[in-house]
């Protein structure tokens, strides 16, 4: 007994000796002090800035359990409810994963842009214009993501500087009325910085002038209705205005060369076939961007198409399966309700109906792929003499599908 003491004793002797390299050395994480070097990591950090906006909490796949809850949608599609808990299932509670987790993923928006603005100016080699547009990129996503929050949660932690130590994260909240008032102040002034869709080729993956004033159209929308969340009867005089300023923003986006396609459905064909704006329109103002596939190494999230498409069995594995044989895999889970099938026949605007609610689902005998579609009752005979979408465009959408 008294030998094999010895030997612990010895190997704990020899492991804190060991060990003392180990700790001694130094870090290997980027931290501010060794990055901003360039223009290219500062653009690489921006990216960083945007990547929540593509993941999985957010639009990438969850945040549609969040919102689809309404009276337009319902979780459907033969799928049982989310056991995790969603508003979308009616079954959400305070542990449910998809609150916290979009809590934090926003918050980890706001501090890579909080880090970012820190030190985007201590980067050599970079022209005042292009700084400055990368810093109003990051205070919009940072406001855009107090937003989020805001509409999530009302008043909720408020920090504008970058978080270093462990100590005082416990920090209350502030009250939404101000996170508002920094929210509007900041995507008005970023604005100005930001290029015009034009400039960037109406291609909407970047913040433009025309995403600014949009969202913060939205943003004054949004608050005009804040009492009705409060239970209050409201300002009239504020609600007033921020209708007015609605307005105004709205009406900037209106010079900026945007405008609705001929046809509802060019867009869900751009969208299909990864494209942008191609009809000339700009109908598109702003589009979180994804990128690879779920066999290449880059890739982020982006599975809204996958729950919310044409149900479809999957047919991923049989690489000899083309074309309509496998369409492509669709969840459906997402289905709408009475209400909005109702508004679109008392509008008597079925062709746009039949875009946003689909008249079909995909069957299939077996493995063998997809074998036809099964139409609701009467949609095929409304599909067939649709003379407003062409065939052409159908057929492009089920091959782009793919």
């Amino acid at each position: 007994m008294k030998t094999f003491k010895t030997i612990i004793l010895f190997f704990c002797v020899g492991l804190t000796v060991a060990s003392c390299d180990f700790l001694d050395k130094e870090p290997t994480k980027l931290t501010s002090e060794v990055y901003f070097n360039n223009a290219s990591e500062a653009a690489s950090f921006l990216t960083s800035v945007y990547a929540p906006l593509a993941a999985q909490s957010f639009y990438g796949n969850d945040y549609m359990k969040l919102v689809a809850g309404d009276d337009l949608s319902h979780y459907g599609g033969g799928r049982n409810p989310d056991t995790a808990g969603a508003i979308a299932c009616n079954n959400a509670n305070s542990s449910s994963p998809y609150f916290s987790n979009l809590w934090i993923n926003l918050y980890s928006g706001i501090d890579r842009a909080n880090t970012f603005l820190e030190n985007i100016d201590q980067t050599p080699e970079i022209s005042n214009d292009l700084r400055e547009q990368y810093k109003s990129e990051a205070r919009f996503l940072r406001a855009f993501y107090y937003f989020t929050l805001v509409q999530g949660w009302g008043d909720v932690p408020f920090k504008t500087a970058s978080t270093n130590s462990v100590t005082g994260l416990d920090i209350p909240r502030t009250d939404k009325q101000v996170i508002y008032d920094f929210i509007v102040r900041e995507m008005d002034e970023c604005a100005g910085n930001l290029k015009s869709a034009a400039d960037l080729g109406y291609k909407p993956g970047r913040i433009s002038k025309s995403a600014a004033w949009g969202i913060l159209a939205r943003v004054y929308l949004f608050r005009a209705g804040e009492h009705f969340r409060d239970k209050t009867g409201g300002d009239a005089t504020a609600i007033k205005d921020y209708f007015q300023k609605a307005s105004t923003y709205a009406q900037k986006v209106m010079t900026q060369g945007h405008d609705l396609t001929d046809n509802y459905w060019d867009f869900f064909i751009d969208l299909c076939s990864d494209q942008y704006n191609t009809t000339g329109k700009n109908e598109s103002i702003w589009e979180i961007e994804f990128a690879g596939t779920y066999t290449a190494k880059a890739r982020t999230e982006g599975r809204i198409g996958n729950i919310i498409d044409i149900k479809c069995p999957d047919f991923s594995n049989d690489q000899s399966l083309t074309g309509k044989e496998d369409p492509g895999f669709g969840y459906a889970f997402y289905w709408s309700t009475p209400k909005l099938y109702e508004l679109y026949m008392e509008n008597k605007d079925i062709d746009r109906m039949n875009w946003s609610i689909a008249p079909f689902t995909y069957i299939a005998a077996g493995k063998t792929g997809v074998t036809a579609r099964e139409f609701e009752i009467g949609k095929m005979a409304e599909v067939k003499i649709n003379t407003g979408i062409s065939h052409t465009a159908t057929a492009r959408v089920m091959q782009l599908r793919k």
